[in-house]
């Protein structure tokens, strides 16, 4: 039994770095710790951002007025902390300047005379309590406390016009992340809500220009406030850096023979092994876990979500041991009979679940944070996805011997709906819209073939597509939400895939498909044409035969992609045209051209780019009444007699004279990434998405995105991602609606704060 369990345990220590797999972390031990930064003592500092919010001017029992503002914001801080081990608490008071001016109509009650209300808030005071947890040299707290704002009020119209002040007082609660990058000094970044207390304004006594009087009015408020604050802390503060464990010498695969007979002993126990460590106990005697030639790992995980640049539709060539995943779940099995029946024939079982939560300044329930991804519904918190897989991938390492893999993969939460393919269980998505339900993403066999060049992998099944810089899979992704570039491409393949190893430098992948996210058995199928003539149009002009193809889309299509990496690994170019055909409109037909690069600056900052072009044919016109007559009573394959939800889009064509036109998607996408310590990653994305047809998003306009996360790891097992996000639509309304009940967006901005959990098993 023992040699048994170290083989187990030695595999532990390899690298399985696939795209679409949990990726494992790094074998390195651990840094000497180097001084540990405190948080105790009196701080100052200056913040700067930006505030929004609502607020109504009312007369009871008449029409309120509802105003929306925005400014800039500066203020002034201090404050002081306490440390206890790892938890810091203190109390901070500030002053600030604003400017957030709102106005809006509204008819007055007492004359019936239209009239206009404006608000001005001239200055912000809070003082708030902070509880916080650290790591090192970065500060994760939450804050709340009193809020004290100047609110003048301006009325005016034909009857003439009244100015009122008052302050109004309320409460604040928020959170954000300090950061101490030099001795004594912390940046932050943070988010705050101040929800003020309803005030009676007294109108009828001011002295104003009235020709009519007013009556008094209830003023309420509240802030949303995003900002950066730069603190001196006046304490001993000491130099910041990575607070990683000291190399343990006991900290390796021998420690496995202590974990106990028993399963729930063995499992427990070995989350406690890895608590605070960056990496799998180690092995000395384990094979090396890539090629000697092959380029050098370009990062580390924890607390990158990879080792090597994404690249999918392979288990990673010639950085890939068989039964390499750092599993709990496979340790706490290793004793058993089943855990060595999978031992013997490396095959590996683990997962994760994922949990979320948002809070966002759209308030529609259903979809109201759509088209943002992958938090579907706003202000709530969510089974992301809990995910299994039960695998076995080849060696791809050694040279000598052809070897073999497989995949089955289930997921259920809220993200089913960004990997489902029509006709494998898409009933949850496409009629009931159900805001959880269960997948299977991956479900594969592959063999690898090393006498072919460096090494061919042919892979046959169910498979993620095989651009982008992100996954559908959480542990697969810098930050907790997703771009809007990765929200509206293709999600998963059906075929074969072949990639081959033409050098250590450059990989070429060919493959061939039945579409994108569309089931085999589609392909040919049949539904009978609900419209095949209507009264006032005649015969259909888009589908006019008695019947149609189910998914028009599900056709013979063809992958090809490109992958070259420099030697030392600083440099990455992924090209790929993704399961291309004519195009006509599909299930996701979509004809993705584009591709990813990365550049590696040193061993801390790396940028990930993408871009891509999506288009389809003969989408139909949604501005076109005939065509959109048919569509509406059943004269296309996605109408919603048969899809009456999240189905297809129709295109937002350049006139209304056009039956149908062409659907065209440009994305640019963008990524830096810091790594400040062995177990922490800070991520700046910034995007535009460009979708003036409409048919991805449902809405004719461009869009842009910023968003900061940080992922922080506990353990190889245990990571959070905290994040905050900004979107903006520029030609119409595109957020706090749902299309599915034909609510539309009355929003072109939105602001996200979340975070979520993922625990790996």
């Amino acid at each position: 039994m023992k040699n048994r369990l170290l083989s187990i345990a030695g595999m532990l220590a390899l690298v399985a770095g696939q795209a679409v797999a949990a990726d494992l972390p790094s074998l390195k031990a651990p840094p000497e710790a180097p001084p540990v930064f405190t948080w105790n003592g009196f701080y100052a500092g200056v913040a700067a951002g930006g505030v929004w919010g609502p607020a109504s001017v009312s007369q009871p029992g008449f029409e309120s007025a509802k105003l929306n503002g925005s400014s800039g914001a500066l203020a002034g801080l201090a404050g002081y902390n306490m440390q206890f081990g790892q938890f810091v608490a203190g109390v901070e008071g500030e002053m600030g300047w604003q400017n957030t001016t709102g106005s809006a109509n509204f008819i007055d009650g007492s004359s019936g005379l239209p009239y206009n209300a404006s608000l001005n808030s001239e200055y912000e005071m809070r003082i708030r309590g902070r509880v916080g947890y650290a790591f090192g040299n970065a500060l994760i707290f939450a804050a709340g406390g009193l809020s004290v704002t100047g609110e003048r009020v301006n009325l005016g119209g034909p009857g003439g016009y009244a100015t009122v002040r008052n302050d109004l007082t309320g409460y604040n609660i928020g959170g954000g992340v300090d950061y101490a990058f030099a001795p004594n000094w912390v940046a932050r970044v943070e988010y705050i809500r101040d929800n003020y207390n309803t005030l009676p304004y007294n109108f009828s006594g001011a002295s104003a220009n009235n020709l009519v009087p007013f009556n008094d009015r209830l003023v309420s408020a509240s802030n949303n406030t995003i900002r950066a604050s730069l603190i001196y802390n006046f304490g001993p503060g000491g130099a910041p850096g990575n607070q990683a464990q000291p190399a343990d010498p006991n900290y390796t695969t021998k420690a496995l023979d202590s974990l106990g007979d028993n399963f729930f002993e063995r499992l427990v126990n070995y989350y406690k092994l890895e608590w605070g460590h960056d990496a799998a106990p180690t092995d000395p005697s384990a094979p090396p876990s890539r090629r000697a030639d092959w380029p050098p790992a370009p990062e580390t995980s924890p607390p990158m979500p990879f080792f090597d640049y994404s690249y999918g539709g392979t288990t990673n060539l010639g950085t890939n041991r068989t039964a390499s995943v750092d599993s709990p779940l496979m340790v706490a099995l290793a004793p058993s009979p089943l855990g060595k029946f999978m031992s013997d024939w490396g095959i590996q079982a683990y997962g994760w679940v994922n949990a979320g939560a948002n809070a966002s300044t759209s308030k529609l329930h259903d979809g109201g944070n759509f088209p943002a991804a992958y938090m579907y519904s706003p202000n709530t918190v969510s089974l992301d996805q809990a995910v299994m897989y039960v695998e076995r991938t080849p060696d791809t390492v050694q040279k000598d011997h052809i070897d073999w893999g497989f995949r089955f993969s289930t997921i259920y939460g809220e993200n089913y709906r960004y990997t489902t393919s029509y006709g494998v269980a898409s009933w949850q998505l496409l009629n009931h819209n159900d805001v959880n339900g269960y997948d299977f993403p991956m479900v594969w066999g592959e063999i690898f073939i090393p006498q072919v060049a460096e090494g061919m992998l042919v892979r046959v099944g169910r498979f993620i597509s095989l651009p982008d810089i992100e996954a559908q899979l959480a542990p697969n992704n810098y930050m907790y939400s997703h771009s809007m570039t990765y929200a509206f491409d293709n999600y998963t393949n059906n075929g074969v895939q072949a990639s081959i190893a033409v050098t250590k430098n450059l990989f070429i992948q060919p493959g061939i498909s039945l579409g994108s996210d569309t089931a085999v058995w589609n392909n040919g199928a049949h539904l009978p044409n609900l419209a095949q003539s209507l009264p006032g149009y005649g015969t259909n002009p888009l589908y006019p035969n008695s019947n149609y193809l189910k998914d028009p889309g599900n056709v013979p299509s063809f992958t090809l992609c490109l992958r070259y990496q420099t030697d030392t690994a600083n440099d990455n170019i992924y090209l790929c045209g993704d399961a291309f055909n004519k195009g006509q409109w599909g299930y996701n037909n979509l004809q993705w051209f584009g591709g990813t690069y990365y550049h590696r600056f040193n061993d801390q900052w790396h940028i990930a780019f993408e871009s891509y072009n999506l288009h389809e044919t003969h989408v139909p016109n949604n501005q076109n009444a005939e065509a959109l007559a048919f569509y509406a009573a059943g004269g296309t394959p996605f109408s919603p007699q048969y899809i009456p939800f999240n189905a297809p889009g129709t295109a937002n064509c350049r006139n209304t004279v056009q039956l149908y036109c062409n659907s065209d998607t440009q994305t640019f996408l963008t990524y830096l990434n810091y790594q400040f310590s062995p177990l922490d990653n800070l991520s700046l994305r910034a995007e535009y998405f460009s979708d003036m047809t409409g048919q991805r998003t449902g809405v004719a306009t461009n869009y842009a995105e910023w968003a900061l996360g940080w992922q922080h790891w506990f353990s190889p097992q245990i990571e959070v991602r905290p994040e905050v996000a900004y979107y903006r639509s520029f030609q119409a309304n595109a957020f706090n609606g749902n299309s599915n009940f034909a609510i539309a967006p009355n929003k072109n901005w939105e602001v996200v704060a979340a975070g979520d959990i993922i625990w790996h098993f």
